[in-house]
């Protein structure tokens, strides 16, 4: 299960990586509790750095739904992170992080994506 946001659950974490600009891709499939009591289930997904110095690409997943299932049962969503990233760090990786908005739903990651590609010159027009 995911945490909540004070505590997020780490999906993955990518290899060291070179010092760079990179375009970053990654979608975490997520399967989420039941509405309930004015309360959304869902969560909140970010690609960042382990430095801590590149920022934050962030996704979201939700759940409206009155009547679902929990765990397996539950709805099925895909957060979705894109855009770029400069790594600054030598040594520095990136991850994922996930955490439910409404957590003690049964809320959890079900796979993922994470692809870092190096963009070899950034130009500004």
């Amino acid at each position: 299960m995911l945490g909540p946001q004070y505590a997020p659950t780490t999906i993955t974490t990518s290899k060291v990586l070179p010092v760079g600009t990179y375009l970053i891709t990654a979608n975490v499939g997520v399967v989420m509790g039941p509405l309930t009591q004015g309360t959304q289930d869902g969560a909140v997904c970010a690609v960042n750095d382990t430095a801590g110095v590149a920022g934050s690409i962030f996704g979201w997943a939700g759940n409206g739904a009155l009547r679902s299932g929990t765990g397996p049962n539950g709805i099925y969503g895909t957060a979705v992170m894109d855009g770029t990233m400069t790594i600054t760090q030598p040594a520095d990786q990136l991850r994922i992080v996930c955490n439910a908005t409404d957590p003690g739903h049964g809320t959890y990651a079900a796979g993922y994506v994470l692809d870092a590609t190096v963009i070899p010159r950034v130009v500004n027009y």
